[in-house]
């Protein structure tokens, strides 16, 4: 049952307040030390994508002092070579990166994403505006070595 007490005069949600609510869990553009707390992985369904029928992992991390505070960040990491329109996909840069800095090429990547967890990393973050039907978003450009 509910309480309706208060009327109908509640304040509408603006659209202002939904963009500020979405755009404040982004994390500024920088570079932050990091470690990959776990990941998930899923197998690239849709046909359209370069990556149909690849297992695509999605890494959460945690990046340190982020506005003092340690935040949660995710991206997808897919090891191999995958382009599209004929550059290296972020998913594959990012893949090769995590393996180059754990000490791990050459090795199955489940041996990469089980070292990346025991491996503080620096992860290069950008904050991308909104731009036409895309939400503002943050992007992983590049995992480097402490």
């Amino acid at each position: 049952m509910s309480d309706d007490t208060m009327g109908d005069d509640w304040e509408a949600v603006t659209a202002e307040q939904v963009k500020q609510a979405q755009e404040g869990d982004l994390i500024p553009t920088g570079t932050y030390e990091g470690q990959v707390q776990g990941h998930t992985t899923r197998t690239v369904d849709k046909e359209e994508s370069p990556l149909y029928g690849r297992k695509l992992a999605r890494l959460t991390t945690d990046l340190f002092n982020v506005d003092g505070k340690t935040r949660k960040h995710f991206f997808d990491v897919a090891p191999g070579l995958v382009k599209d329109d004929g550059a290296l996909r972020s998913e594959s840069k990012l893949a090769a990166q995590l393996a180059q800095h754990t000490d791990t090429v050459g090795q199955p990547f489940s041996e990469t994403l089980s070292a990346a967890t025991n491996t503080r990393l620096r992860f290069r973050v950008r904050l991308a505006p909104a731009k036409g039907a895309y939400e503002a978003r943050n992007w992983t450009d590049a995992i480097t070595a402490l």
